[in-house]
């Protein structure tokens, strides 16, 4: 649910669920020491998140805390830095978009339906 300024509610689709296939896509093509997640960002700045939500759920305003706070994590764990050009490599070479004309017609459509820049 989205708390609008004006007292009324909207009921919003789960961001994890809309992104449950794509988790599971890069778990299973990616090496499992690289721990994939999925998180819920809600980019209208008119939403409030109530407390009892999971912590995979975070507004806007609060990704850069949440990405410092996994950066962290990461550094305490120990384990190995993820290589960003080889992980888009394998994806790339698992999906059957040759020229990026797919991704590109996504990213757009996706930034129609948010604020968030492509």
């Amino acid at each position: 649910m989205c708390h609008l300024p004006s007292g009324k509610l909207e009921e919003r689709r789960s961001p994890i669920s809309q992104n449950r296939a794509k988790v599971a896509f890069l778990r299973g093509t990616l090496p499992s020491v690289w721990n994939v997640q999925g998180l819920g960002v809600f980019a209208n700045d008119n939403c409030s998140l109530s407390p009892d939500l999971p912590l995979a759920f975070v507004t806007l305003p609060d990704l850069g805390y949440w990405l410092r706070t996994q950066r962290d994590r990461h550094a305490k764990s120990g384990n190995p830095n993820i290589n960003v050009r080889a992980a888009w490599s394998v994806v790339r070479l698992s999906v059957d978009d040759p020229t990026g004309s797919a991704l590109s017609a996504h990213r757009h459509k996706v930034a129609g339906d948010s604020s968030v820049n492509i």
